[in-house]
């Protein structure tokens, strides 16, 4: 939630680090060109998706490790 919350994308439910991120629907074309002036690539008018790289740090900070897909084994703080 924090992903779609402070960068205005989403994940699809098979998605691993590195992989393209939606931009929601709820973002504006005017908008997303100003909050993504790199561009994004459009699948369907109401499908948008783009890289990941900016939203990295805030993947490996902000996700338990349930949510990474067991990136992490073992108790939290470890890797």
């Amino acid at each position: 939630m924090q992903l779609t919350a402070k960068h205005k994308v989403a994940t699809p439910v098979n998605w691993k680090q590195g992989d393209d991120v939606i931009i929601i629907p709820a973002v504006s074309n005017e908008e997303a060109q100003q909050k993504y002036p790199e561009g994004w690539k459009t699948l369907k008018p109401y499908l948008r998706v783009r890289q990941a790289a900016e939203v990295k740090a805030v993947l490996c900070s902000s996700l338990t490790p349930y949510q990474t897909g067991g990136l992490r084994r073992g108790p939290p703080g470890l890797i």
